[in-house]
């Protein structure tokens, strides 16, 4: 099975460059602010909706699957 997760660290940095909130990132997003919350701690994965909406959120800074998403397998 496998397990797809945000990378958080990628994350904070587009918030940081584009001087946006969590909040406003979950808005653009279409998530509730706990649920990214949950997904930025890794205590959450990120469905199919959420991955496209936070890479199209991220598009203007160039950023693919990879950069945003860590894929865990798990044994």
């Amino acid at each position: 099975m496998q397990r797809i997760r945000l990378r958080a660290a990628t994350i904070h940095r587009v918030l940081a460059h584009r001087c946006i909130s969590q909040n406003g990132l979950a808005d653009a997003v279409g998530i509730s602010r706990p649920h990214l919350s949950q997904m930025l701690s890794g205590q959450k994965c990120a469905g199919p909706k959420a991955r496209r909406r936070l890479l199209d959120a991220t598009d203007l800074e160039g950023l693919e699957f990879d950069d945003l998403f860590e894929i865990e397998v798990a044994a």
